[in-house]
């Protein structure tokens, strides 16, 4: 009787199912009864699941609870009757490399960066400028005030009886000109100008 029941066990884990009937989920679709022969290699399902989706079998990548197919064995790929796949792959073909070299940001100088991106240009600290550099880097962004600038004709006065609003406003309009002129730093006193003491 023992062996008898031996057999029985033995035939019944020999004979096993080689044709199930899953689903294959796919990006948005489900494909639904979709038969697998696990006598066959896999490459043969795979073969089948392109004639389904379009997705030749070298782009596949089909995976059942994180376990990946193989192309030539099941091996620990164990499926049943109604399990869901899950197949990754895409129909189009990948992009061509591009021609030439893609630039990134780190790539460009300071001065190509500030042209590209029309950033304003940099004022260079001369000690305590600071926030004379933040003024002027806000009164450039005022069109009014720029506008009537271009148009203003007077010049900066050095004498003693000089009118100190014509000299600022004057002297206003050549720090901005020297600004937009200057594609990556610029100072608020020129070269040629003389500084007050």
């Amino acid at each position: 009787m023992r062996s008898e029941t031996r057999n029985l066990v033995t035939s019944s884990h020999t004979a096993k199912m080689p044709i199930f009937t899953v689903s294959v989920k796919w990006g948005k679709e489900k494909l639904q009864g979709v038969p697998v022969d696990t006598e066959s290699p896999p490459w043969v399902f795979k073969s089948q699941l392109s004639e389904l989706t379009g997705v030749s079998p070298h782009r596949q990548r089909v995976l059942i609870r994180g376990v990946a197919l193989k192309d030539d064995e099941w091996g620990k790929f164990q499926i049943k009757d109604g399990s869901t796949l899950l197949l990754m792959g895409s129909v189009e073909e990948l992009p061509n490399a591009p021609a030439e070299r893609p630039m990134f940001v780190e790539d460009f100088s300071e001065a190509h960066l500030a042209n590209v991106m029309d950033l304003p240009t940099g004022l260079v600290n001369l000690g305590n400028t600071c926030y004379l550099n933040a003024t002027v880097q806000c009164l450039r962004k005022v069109p009014e005030l720029r506008e009537a600038l271009k148009r203003y004709k007077g010049s900066v006065q050095t004498t003693a009886i000089a009118n100190q609003a014509e000299s600022i406003t004057a002297g206003c309009k050549g720090v901005l000109a020297r600004v937009d002129e200057q594609a990556h730093q610029a100072t608020i006193v020129g070269r040629s100008q003389r500084r007050c003491k």
